[in-house]
């Protein structure tokens, strides 16, 4: 079983950098959980564990205590840029780093840019805590600058947000070397049973306005008995119409 740290920065206290009515921790904070989430559900064999899950406030040390206590294979911290012109994206790795964390930078790199597009500002070194300090293969991601309003306008889609997910997960998979699972091994989605499918929203909100249905839970099973409601709604209200 491989063990993945997410390291999603800064939270709580920290907001990290803030403009154009974005926070950075709360973008990274998104895109952690969501690799977590889908590297857990596409592939075998591997553990994702997050320095934070909530908004909460972590020391750099804490952070990197905690990944190298827990044996992880490999550790990536999220990031959004700031105060960089024309923003894009660029990635982090220790000044005198492993040939192991050139290798993830590299697959971590090629796969988010070629998800994300836009302005690539490099594979960089430099002495950064989080991957100086872990003891195991360690990258830092710069996902977009939240000061430049072409960056945070992307940031803010989600569409954006799931190719910063997806490129992540598509890296670490590729560095590790991942199975993925057979769609008979995948869990099933579940779906949010009181938002109403896209195909649905306009005849949902009809039928609701008219009295014929309460109006939660659009994407719940019905039973014999609520049906018996439904269907005596429709028979009073075609009785009083006529």
């Amino acid at each position: 079983m491989f063990k993945v740290w997410i390291d999603a920065g800064h939270g709580g206290k920290d907001p990290g950098a803030v403009a154009n009515g974005i926070q950075e921790k709360d973008i990274v904070l998104k895109v952690s959980i969501g690799i977590k989430n889908r590297l857990e559900a596409d592939y075998e064999n591997v553990q994702v564990l997050l320095s934070r899950s909530t908004d909460v406030f972590l020391e750099l040390k804490e952070r990197t205590t905690k990944s190298n206590a827990a044996g992880a294979d490999l550790l990536v911290s999220i990031h959004c840029n700031a105060g960089g012109g024309k923003g894009g994206f660029e990635s982090f790795r220790y000044t005198s780093a492993s040939e192991n964390s050139i290798k993830l930078q590299d697959k971590l790199h090629k796969a988010i840019m070629g998800k994300l597009g836009g302005i690539d500002r490099g594979q960089k070194a430099q002495n950064l805590h989080m991957v100086r300090e872990s003891k195991m293969p360690a990258v830092l991601t710069e996902n977009l600058f939240i000061d430049v309003v072409s960056d945070a306008d992307r940031l803010k889609q989600t569409t954006v947000i799931n190719a910063i997910i997806d490129g992540h997960v598509q890296g670490i998979a590729a560095y590790l070397g991942l199975v993925e699972k057979t769609k008979d091994d995948k869990p099933v989605s579940q779906r949010d049973i009181n938002v109403p499918s896209k195909w649905a929203e306009a005849t949902w909100a009809e039928l609701t306005q008219k009295g014929y249905f309460d109006g939660k839970r659009p994407g719940a099973t019905v039973t014999r008995e609520e049906l018996a409601v439904i269907v005596s709604r429709i028979v009073k209200s075609n009785f009083s119409n006529n």
